[in-house]
């Protein structure tokens, strides 16, 4: 497991923002950042853009998830003046529809115990994603669910990885651009 979040995870995020292919005007947003790897390595792309993140630090989460961690693992990167970090539910988003031109979640879905809760989180990132915009999904359950969630709305195209066994547990990704035009 050690392995997987020190070696393996960073490799998939790096490869995940370099397929985003950003071009550092960009308002990103990270639901259920944790102590940020995602969002930081996302930031360091974006001289002209703004990293947002969100997330209700629960420890039962993640061991020292604290909004203060992330803050600090920011500083450390001297990308503060990029980066917005608060706490909120990914259920009930505290940003305007159609804000970010990408959403990426990393391991964070699945801590929802109802399908109810976690399809209601998909509807938050989609109703905060511009048209047009990408959204990156990384989580070890539910992944087939949450894709399944997002074709039935017809808001996006996603595709789903098979499973990463370098990672443990095992992990999907979904991808996704929303769609641009009106429903």
């Amino acid at each position: 497991m050690l392995y997987g979040i020190v070696i393996v995870k960073p490799k998939i995020v790096a490869r995940l923002i370099d397929e985003l292919d950003l071009k550092g005007n960009e308002k990103i947003l990270d639901v259920g950042c944790g102590r940020g790897i995602f969002l930081i390595e996302m930031a360091k792309h974006l001289p002209n853009g703004q990293a947002c993140a969100i997330d209700l630090w629960f420890l039962k989460d993640q061991s020292g998830n604290a909004i203060e961690k992330a803050l600090a693992n920011a500083r450390a990167e001297q990308l503060n003046d990029r980066i917005e970090v608060q706490t909120a539910d990914m259920q009930s988003l505290p940003y305007s529809n159609e804000t970010f031109d990408v959403v990426v979640s990393s391991l964070s879905i699945h801590n929802i115990p109802s399908i109810h809760g976690r399809n209601k989180a998909l509807g938050e990132i989609l109703r905060v994603l511009k048209r047009g915009g990408r959204f990156v999904v990384l989580d070890i359950q539910h992944v087939k669910q949450y894709a399944a969630f997002i074709n039935q709305t017809k808001e996006a195209e996603v595709t789903c990885s098979p499973c990463i066994y370098r990672y443990c547990p095992p992990l999907r990704i979904l991808r996704g651009r929303k769609n641009t035009d009106s429903l």
